[in-house]
């Protein structure tokens, strides 16, 4: 498995001799990812390109909302941790929806872009050395970035639900199950009439959390391409 994974990462299979490269041939995660955030290319019209995004929407409003709460709760408390960890999770789960709707909003420019890279590596791939070797030297650079961006995303992701469930475990195996003990949760939760530590409400939010991890590590994948 690594030696294909490194065979992947440095493109061994691709034919960089091939007389005509286009930009799906060399980047084909460009169509994956795009399709991922509703901008297909086959039928742009589709109803279906809006479902993943609603999902991952609806879950960042449910999760953000959550995280106002804790927010108001540790005001009230004076609790500067629990503000501080519940303002950042809200910063960074909030940001999920207006990625989706910046992509829906500038969607022209965005395919006007890719054609665009696709007319450069036509150009390109047809002229003769140096012009044609350097620019898919720096192409490949791009794909190594966008590759170990990928990793670390599923890296972060993977870390959160591993750390969770060994702290569940934990708390299970060795700590005293007193009145003031309860059992972890991945973010901070707050409810103004119930206590979010109960079953079935810690199962309930605990595998919400879960599916709030995915739709953060699914939308800054695709985001990737923005950077590189």
């Amino acid at each position: 498995m690594g030696n294909s994974l490194r065979q992947s990462f440095n493109k061994h299979h691709f034919d960089f001799e091939a007389p005509v490269i286009h930009v799906h041939d060399f980047h084909p995660q460009i169509r994956v990812l795009l399709s991922m955030n509703g901008l297909f290319f086959n039928n742009k019209d589709s109803l279906l390109r809006f479902v993943l995004p609603a999902i991952c929407i609806c879950l960042s409003v449910v999760a953000t909302t959550l995280e106002l709460l804790a927010m108001w709760h540790a005001l009230q408390e004076q609790d500067s941790a629990l503000f501080t960890e519940a303002f950042a999770y809200c910063v960074i789960i909030g940001v999920v929806p207006f990625l989706y709707l910046c992509n829906f909003m500038k969607s022209d420019k965005i395919y006007a872009l890719v054609d665009g890279m696709d007319k450069d590596f036509v150009t390109i791939s047809k002229l003769g050395e140096p012009y044609r070797s350097n620019f898919l030297a720096g192409q490949l650079n791009i794909w190594k970035c966008g590759y170990a961006w990928l990793i670390f995303v599923i890296f972060v992701a993977s870390m959160y639900i591993l750390l969770s469930v060994v702290s569940i475990l934990y708390y299970c195996l060795f700590v005293t199950h007193d009145e003031g003990s309860h059992r972890p949760l991945v973010f901070p939760v707050w409810l103004p009439h119930d206590d979010p530590h109960r079953s079935p409400n810690y199962e309930l939010f605990l595998g919400l959390m879960y599916l709030i991890i995915i739709d953060f590590a699914t939308t800054f994948t695709s985001e990737y391409l923005v950077v590189f």
